[in-house]
């Protein structure tokens, strides 16, 4: 509120309360508190990709190994999970509810905003009429501000008791909230007697042994992937910090065979754009030993086909309004995460490679470190990243 409102409010004998009001709401942040909320689903959203990292060690010990060590891994991994998603429920409410705080503050900040303005033009209308009326006494100009400033006051306090109720409400939730996130505390530790018995002690785990098979479980593939990683072919997994990464679940918009992984550029359009990018990274500090060429070409083959434009739109990305797009199919956010100054635009194929190969060199520690790289090195079926 402008100073020179709060000097004609605080000169107005009636508008005590008024000005009482607009006085506590000038410290009041809305910003500030949407600012937390975002942060709190944000570690919403890095739960849901921790939980899934962890999924697929279980999805890829699941069909490739038995035992009593391999039963025991899986039954902890989905206990594990089940907390997960209880305190990530948790923990997203709770960042929703801090977002209606905000809300809730911005629009009574705006309507008490409101009421000070009228309160200020209906006393100055009662002072002027005051004024021109012949042989006034000399309270008549307090007495009829008071009189103009009394429905302007009412609604300035009715808007606070309601809000002060709904924040009292909120209040309320985020500490039954708050009580309700010990899941993962109230978890057991794994079983390490059963999955990693001591030296000497025959290992609880054995691979499964299938006629024809490339690997232990008698699948070519390492499991599933989770929902919301780097890329679309099967989806890669957010990381703990909140920043879920842009594949989708399972639904490739690519099917073209194995890429071997050579070092060497592939000829064609799909190599021009993967030289130019990895041009930009070099100078951008990026150790080219960390970007192999065919193992780019390989994510973009699986992950779009070679399709920019191309968009998942079947997946639970999609269903969440962040679909994979682009060469290595990456979501809005981990875009954004991952991409350089000047290269902002999702569906530019350069700017896509970039931010993909930056969110796997961060992630894994190489593009040639990538789940569905290392899978098809050993003969297995390509896993998204």
């Amino acid at each position: 509120m402008p100073g020179d409102v709060e000097g004609q409010l605080a000169a107005e004998p009636a508008a005590a309360e008024l000005a009482g009001i607009a006085a506590r709401l000038r410290t009041a942040d809305p910003g500030a508190v949407r600012a937390s909320a975002a942060q709190v689903l944000a570690i919403g959203d890095g739960v849901e990709g921790s939980v899934r990292t962890v999924d697929r060690g279980r999805a890829s010990v699941e069909g490739r190994w038995e035992g009593e060590g391999a039963a025991a891994f899986g039954e902890w991994v989905g206990t594990f999970g089940k907390a997960g998603e209880r305190d990530r429920r948790a923990i997203t409410d709770a960042g929703t509810t801090l977002d209606g705080i905000s809300t809730a503050l911005e629009g009574l900040k705006r309507e008490v905003d409101q009421q000070v303005a009228q309160a200020l033009a209906l006393a100055g209308a009662a002072r002027s009429q005051a004024a021109a009326t012949p042989d006034a006494p000399p309270d008549l100009g307090d007495r009829m501000a008071a009189d103009a400033l009394r429905g302007p006051i009412e609604a300035a306090r009715a808007a606070v008791q309601r809000a002060e109720a709904e924040l009292a409400g909120a209040a309320t939730r985020l500490r039954g909230l708050a009580d309700g996130i010990t899941t993962f505390t109230a978890l057991a530790g794994p079983d390490a007697a059963v999955m990693a018995p001591p030296p000497g002690t025959p290992l609880p785990w054995r691979p499964v042994e299938v006629p024809g098979s490339s690997g232990p479980g008698g699948s070519p593939g390492g499991g599933s992937a989770g929902e919301e990683g780097g890329g679309g072919g099967n989806g890669g997994g957010g990381n703990a910090g909140g920043n879920g990464g842009g594949g989708s679940s399972g639904t490739p918009t690519g099917t073209g065979a194995p890429v071997p992984s050579t070092g060497t550029v592939p000829p064609g359009e799909v190599g021009d754009w993967i030289r130019e990018a990895m041009a930009i990274l070099a100078a951008h500090g990026v150790p080219p030993e960390k970007m192999d060429p065919a193992a780019i070409a390989m994510i973009i083959e699986h992950e779009s086909g070679g399709d920019p434009n191309a968009v998942n739109t079947v997946d639970s990305n999609a269903a969440k309004g962040t679909p994979s797009q682009g060469l290595m199919q990456t979501i809005g956010p981990t875009f954004d995460a991952h991409k350089l100054p000047g290269h902002g635009d999702i569906r530019n194929p350069v700017d896509n490679i970039i931010a993909g190969v930056r969110y796997a060199v961060e992630r894994y520690g190489s593009v040639s470190q990538v789940p569905g790289v290392l899978a098809e090195a050993k003969g297995e079926a390509y896993v998204g990243y």
